[in-house]
């Protein structure tokens, strides 16, 4: 881990090699500011979440969205936790 880090600007998320700050990919699909992302614990995947009521799961091996969940007339400000149970994924929001 730590070999990658996110930057956000604007609606776009864009992920970079820490290493040689090469933009390795870039992850769309937002259609408001991005406010908050964190890291699985594996680094294998990343979650946004926005003013725009949406909240994705990103997969970084090939930039594809795998999970979403979008709340018209929410905004979100901060994605902080993330787990996997017994009981399944726990996102705290």
């Amino acid at each position: 881990g730590g070999h990658m880090f996110a930057a956000v600007n604007g609606n776009t998320i864009q992920i970079y090699n820490t290493y040689t700050c090469e933009n390795t990919g870039t992850l769309r699909g937002h259609n408001g500011k991005v406010k908050s992302l964190v890291w699985s614990a594996d680094d294998l995947k990343l979650v946004s979440a926005g003013v725009d009521g949406a909240v994705y799961e990103w997969t970084i091996k090939d930039f594809k969205r795998t999970q979403e969940s979008v709340m018209k007339g929410c905004s979100y400000t901060c994605v902080y936790g993330w787990g996997e149970g017994a009981e399944g994924r726990t996102l705290a929001v």
